[in-house]
């Protein structure tokens, strides 16, 4: 026999009145989250017929709906499960971010086409003005960026606050192709300037995606950029 530990603020909700149903749902919830997640896709399935919310939010410090932790974590059959029961494509957690910028970030091609094909902004940007297509040309998924850029994700944007790259650095104001020029990623860089992103863009702090070539010593990237018409 195994037994459940209630957490403390569920104590503390009984003693002041919450009802056994109210405790009931909670756990109901917190175990969707879990079993998206998880991947759990019979699991899933059996708490949506439960008439589980299917984008209910955990208060903790992100506020990953179900989507969101699917997505991230590449379960295709419990994404499309998620979105057949009525998931909110861009639902936002507490960072403003949506499905599909983890997804795209992670390289998780099949679950962007399938949010994309539910109707996913490709452009929706996070509290510090991420976007997918940011997410994914710094991580290096050309696939990605190319599915992105193909339904009008736009190359151009510049992030606005200040936000931790993916080793912990503070930055402020990155575009896709600023951020995939100083990851080293030729092949992402390339398929974003075919696409027409600016050659001279800068960044809040005045940084071209030539001088940042310059300043990692990336020769490849520098006559790439050149070819594009980039002249500093």
């Amino acid at each position: 026999m195994r037994y459940l530990k209630l957490p403390i603020a569920v104590v503390c909700m009984g003693l002041i009145g919450l009802g056994g149903l109210e405790i009931y749902d909670y756990f109901q919830e917190i175990a969707l989250l879990k079993a998206a997640k998880d991947g759990r896709l019979e699991e899933v399935r059996a708490l949506l017929e439960k008439g589980v919310d299917v984008n209910v939010i955990p208060n903790n410090d992100y506020g990953d709906a179900a989507l969101m932790r699917a997505a991230f974590k590449g379960h295709v059959e419990v994404v499309k499960t998620l979105l057949e029961a009525g998931a909110e494509v861009d639902i936002r957690s507490d960072r403003g971010m949506t499905p599909l910028m983890p997804a795209a970030q992670i390289g998780h091609v099949e679950i962007v086409e399938i949010l994309l094909e539910a109707g996913a902004d490709a452009n929706a940007r996070s509290d510090i003005g991420w976007s997918a297509l940011m997410a994914a040309a710094g991580a290096g998924h050309v696939q990605v960026v190319q599915l992105l850029l193909r339904v009008g994700a736009d190359a151009n944007v510049v992030s606005g606050r200040e936000y931790l790259d993916m080793r912990g650095k503070a930055k402020r104001g990155s575009s896709a192709l600023l951020t995939a020029v100083e990851r080293g990623h030729v092949d992402v860089v390339r398929a974003l300037l075919e696409a027409g992103a600016d050659a001279h863009i800068e960044g809040l702090n005045g940084m071209t995606p030539l001088k940042r070539a310059r300043e990692h010593d990336q020769s490849e990237l520098v006559a790439l950029l050149q070819a594009f018409g980039a002249e500093q």
